[in-house]
């Protein structure tokens, strides 16, 4: 389960049991919400599952899964004693974006969110996030795309989307705001 949680491996196979079995889904749930308040990685696709688990039946459109911004702490944290406050920038750890074999971070500051795509296996096609695609890179297999935010808005919300070369499309819709 902890490679289901950290790094989005074993989708398949977690989430059937999480919906054959009850107390597989609450020990899921209950291993992420430990990972995410210890602030440890919790993969993309763990957070995907646990957004859709808790939509309302019937609600439209994509799962949003929510990550939090730098705070004032942050900010704070990033400058050191003789400068001024600089702007902090917060990694996360997306894991695997199954179904293909990529890995992927996004990198959070108040003005930009960078995501960073390691390609697995399987060379990439297409990686974009917001209306921004990324350039393939000239050699070896790592993508990067980087999109402006609004530093003083109180959320932003941009889609993903990885394909692979075989046509394996990775998409989720993430919010970056309060409230997790």
């Amino acid at each position: 389960m902890e490679a289901y949680v950290v790094e989005g491996r074993l989708k398949r196979w977690i989430e059937a049991a999480s919906a054959r079995w009850p107390e597989v889904a609450e020990d899921t749930e209950d291993m992420i919400a430990t990972y995410r308040e210890h602030r440890s990685t919790v993969s993309l696709v763990a957070r995907q599952w646990q957004a859709a688990r808790r939509r309302t039946p019937g609600s439209e459109g994509a799962v949003v899964v929510t990550l939090d911004p730098p705070g004032p702490a942050d900010r704070a944290a990033a400058a050191d004693e003789t400068s001024e406050l600089v702007e902090p920038v917060l990694e996360e750890d997306l894991g695997v974006l199954d179904p293909g074999d990529a890995r992927a971070s996004l990198r959070i500051a108040p003005s930009a969110l960078e995501l960073t795509v390691f390609a697995g296996q399987t060379p990439l096609s297409e990686v974009q996030l917001g209306d921004r695609r990324a350039e393939p890179p000239q050699r070896g297999g790592t993508w990067t795309v980087r999109v402006e935010r609004d530093p003083n808005a109180a959320a932003t919300s941009v889609s993903l989307r990885v394909v692979d070369t075989q046509g394996r499309a990775f998409e989720a819709r993430i919010a970056i705001g309060p409230g997790r």
